[in-house]
């Protein structure tokens, strides 16, 4: 497996969702897009301006009626997890990652999946789909058989603090783009970075 390192998906100052992003539109309805062609996974993580308010991110997988090179008419969006962030964060500044405030990289607070059917996990059908097995779980404490939770196989979290970048690591195969949507419960601006493997 390859990283290809970790890059902005852009600014957007976010006191509420932006933008909304519908399941079928006619184009990209969010300037903060990842794109994923050819890469099996994308590493997911925040960064924002205020050290004391936490971001979220609401993370889509796209398709088009034609291929992603052809021009297109229809786009469809999966949404896939939101990602909320934590106060707590490492210091980024200005300049590293193409930002242009000083700010945190996130620590992650939760990762919320999407169902389908009230059961199924979006990430695991797609995973499934795509016949990728997720990651196993290790056992990291003492207590017998804590290990082996298929809950948490379709996707990677990285809690992070304010020493340790935090970071989600979700398959992107079965799709051309990823688009983001950040939403912040007072004034901020929120980029999600990313890194693509293959």
């Amino acid at each position: 497996m390859r990283s290809y390192g970790w890059k902005s998906a852009g600014n957007v100052t976010a006191p509420l969702l932006a933008p909304t992003i519908s399941p079928i539109a006619k184009t990209l309805e969010s300037t903060q897009t990842a794109l994923c062609d050819g890469y099996s996974f994308i590493g997911i993580a925040i960064a924002h301006s205020n050290d004391t308010v936490a971001p979220t991110v609401e993370v889509y997988g796209t398709n088009f009626d034609t291929e992603s090179s052809q021009t297109y008419k229809a786009v469809v969006n999966h949404k896939l997890a939101t990602i909320s962030g934590s106060a707590l964060g490492v210091a980024i500044q200005a300049g590293q990652f193409g930002l242009d405030y000083n700010g945190e990289w996130s620590a992650i607070g939760g990762v919320t999946k999407v169902t389908s059917f009230g059961t199924g996990s979006m990430i695991g059908l797609m995973m499934s789909l795509a016949g990728m097995s997720g990651p196993e779980m290790s056992e990291t404490g003492t207590v017998t058989n804590s290990f082996g939770s298929f809950f948490n196989d379709d996707y990677i979290a990285v809690a992070g603090s304010d020493s340790i970048p935090g970071f989600v690591v979700i398959p992107c195969g079965l799709f051309s783009t990823i688009q983001f949507a950040c939403s912040s419960t007072s004034s901020q601006t929120v980029t999600p970075l990313y890194c693509l493997f293959d």
